[in-house]
């Protein structure tokens, strides 16, 4: 599904018609940022995460037109690297504390089970 995204916003920037990279409207600014994550996150995937790498991914990508606007693009796009890191983080986070907290409870049952059987016995 992303990957569908990213095709088409790549489709879009690159049938424009225009040859500038027109940043100030906000759709392509959108569909650009949409490209720069995705090969951010491709760098961060493969254990790179350096701008020279990125910035010829999106030249590829993109075309000349975007390399004025690289450093720019880039800021944006691992700011928002950064918050959906962090997001993810966030949830990881709170799910392992429900986790902790479900493992306490059947440790609890557990522990009651047993003193409960050998009470019995």
């Amino acid at each position: 599904m992303a990957f569908q995204r990213f095709v088409r916003a790549l489709n879009s920037c690159n049938h424009s018609g225009d040859n500038r990279l027109a940043l100030d409207n906000p759709e392509i600014l959108a569909k650009v940022l949409e490209i720069g994550l995705a090969h951010l996150e491709a760098e961060a995937r493969s254990g790179s995460h350096q701008f020279e790498s990125w910035s010829t991914r999106m030249v590829e990508a993109i075309g000349e037109r975007a390399r004025p606007h690289l450093f720019q693009i880039y800021v944006k796009v691992t700011a928002e690297f950064a918050n959906r890191t962090m997001q993810l983080l966030d949830k990881l986070e709170y799910e392992n504390s429900s986790l902790s907290r479900r493992l306490k409870q059947a440790d609890t049952v557990s522990g009651e089970l047993l003193r409960a059987q050998l009470n019995r016995d």
